[in-house]
This record gives structure tokens, sequence and C-alpha cells, in this order.
């Protein structure tokens, strides 16, 4: 099966490429030198068989800001904040985003076919890239 990609939207840019400050450019790069190469943005975690308590500790360390954690059924937002993550429903990293958003795009996922999902969602990310500014 084949997946052709159109030009990325505002919001899929954010994501690939960081909406923060000027960032090194880490892709292709085989290691990572910890001291020098920023943590990942987003951290999108599936909670299925292995608990990710015993992970926060070592995301924490590295400095990621922000967790997305899905036990299959629903989307949790964590935001790092004084060493520790809290639960929060709405994404620092893309703002548009919610933990309500991303539970429902996990329901539908389910019912709908991946081509009319991935369009859907597809067209919703749009959408907040055209309201933005």
């Amino acid at each position: 099966m084949s997946t052709v990609m159109s030009p990325p939207s505002e919001v899929q840019q954010q994501v690939t490429e960081g909406g923060g400050a000027p960032r090194r450019r880490i892709r292709g790069e085989r290691e990572l030198d910890l001291p020098v190469d920023p943590p990942p943005d987003l951290v999108i975690e599936v909670e299925i068989t292995s608990p990710l308590v015993n992970k926060l500790p070592i995301y924490a360390g590295l400095g990621v800001p922000e967790i997305w954690v899905t036990n299959g059924f629903e989307v949790r937002i964590l935001r790092l904040a004084a060493g520790k993550y809290r639960a929060t429903e709405k994404s620092r990293v893309l703002p548009a985003v919610t933990a309500s958003v991303l539970s429902e795009f996990l329901a539908q996922s389910k019912t709908m076919n991946t081509v009319a999902w991935t369009e859907m969602v597809r067209e919703w990310a749009e959408s907040k890239g055209k309201n933005k500014g």
C-alpha cells in the first residue's frame, strides 16, 4: 500500500519542524549527543502493555516538554512543569490540539476507513492553520 502525501500544513510543519526557537536539525543523525541535541518537542506514548509511570522521570530528565498518552480509548496530554508532568487539556506544542480532540480522533479512527479518517484529520488541521492569526 502506498501513501501519497500532500504538502504539509502549518500544523504539520510545527510538528515536524518544531514551533519554538530555531534548533539544530537532527533528522538523519544516527546518534544523539544529549548535551548538544535538543529533546523532542513532543513524545507520543501508547500505554497498552507497560505503564508510562516508569518512563516519566526519564522524559523529564531529558526535558521533553509534552507527552501525549493513549491507552487505546482516550488521549491525555501531560505537560512538564517544575520537573513533573501534569495533565492538561490543551497542547502547548500545537495550541489548536486538545485532549478531547485527540480522543475524538482516536474514537473515529476505529469506525472510519483509513483514507476517510486521514482526510478528515488533514482538513481539521488545515482549517486550524487558516484560522490562525
